[in-house]
């Protein structure tokens, strides 16, 4: 069964997929998944199951402006919270 992830990175790669773009959905496998993402030891992508990226509140309008991630540094306090919480979120993530 394949699940959609939400790209938190500024740049990566899973085979011939580029993840370049903050929020970017991408599928995965659940037998992909502890590879891809890696544990708090070996991190690998930083994505989120998609569910818990939208809980954080995202909006399109953000995702948009600032789905470049060199773009961060200028964005808006609110976006930068959000960015925080999708940061510890993956944390988590990575710890269980």
């Amino acid at each position: 069964m394949s699940n959609t992830y939400r790209f938190v990175g500024s740049r990566s790669e899973i085979g011939d997929k580029k993840l370049t773009k903050f929020g970017q959905a991408f599928e995965l496998e659940d037998s992909q998944v502890p590879h891809v993402l890696g544990t708090s030891s070996a991190p690998g992508v930083p994505a989120l199951p998609s569910p818990e990226f939208d809980e954080i509140g995202f909006t399109e309008q953000e995702l948009s402006l600032y789905s470049d991630p060199y773009s961060h540094a200028q964005a808006n306090e609110a976006f930068q919270e959000k960015k925080l919480k999708a940061l510890r979120a993956l944390h988590e993530l990575r710890e269980r």
